[in-house]
C-alpha cells in the first residue's frame, strides 16, 4: 500500500483511540509519519546529489567550450557556433549519463518503503 495512505490511516487510528492523550497521542502520530519522513529525506538527499552532479557536468562542458574559443576578444561566428554546439552536445551526454542515478533513487525509496 502507498506509504501516504498508510500514514493517514495510522493517524486516524491514533485519533480514534480515546485512550491516547497528550504525549502518547503525539508519539503515536509521530510513529505514523516516520516512514514518510525517511522517504522525504532520502529523496531530498539524492535529488540534491543529482543536481550537483548535473551542474558540475554542465559547468565542465561550458568550461571546455570556453576554452575552445581561446583568448580572442571576438571569436569568429563559425568558431562560436562550434563551441556552442559542443557545449550543447556535451551537456546532453552529461545529463544522459546521470539517468541511471534516477532509477537508483527509485530503488532506494522502494527499499525504504518495504
Amino acid at each position: 500500500m502507498f506509504a501516504g495512505q498508510e500514514a493517514f490511516k495510522c493517524m486516524a487510528n491514533c485519533l480514534d483511540n480515546e485512550a491516547l492523550e497528550g504525549a502518547a497521542l503525539d508519539r503515536c502520530s509521530r510513529r505514523c509519519t516516520e516512514l514518510l519522513e525517511r522517504v522525504k529525506h532520502a529523496v531530498e538527499h539524492d535529488m540534491n546529489e543529482l543536481q550537483e552532479r548535473v551542474s558540475r557536468g554542465v559547468q565542465l562542458c561550458n568550461d571546455q567550450a570556453t576554452d575552445m574559443l581561446g583568448e580572442r576578444s571576438e571569436p569568429d561566428p563559425a568558431m562560436r557556433e562550434r563551441a556552442e554546439k559542443f557545449a550543447d552536445e556535451c551537456a546532453a551526454k552529461s545529463l544522459k549519463s546521470h539517468t541511471s542515478f534516477i532509477s537508483a533513487i527509485q530503488q532506494r525509496v522502494s527499499r525504504i518503503v518495504e
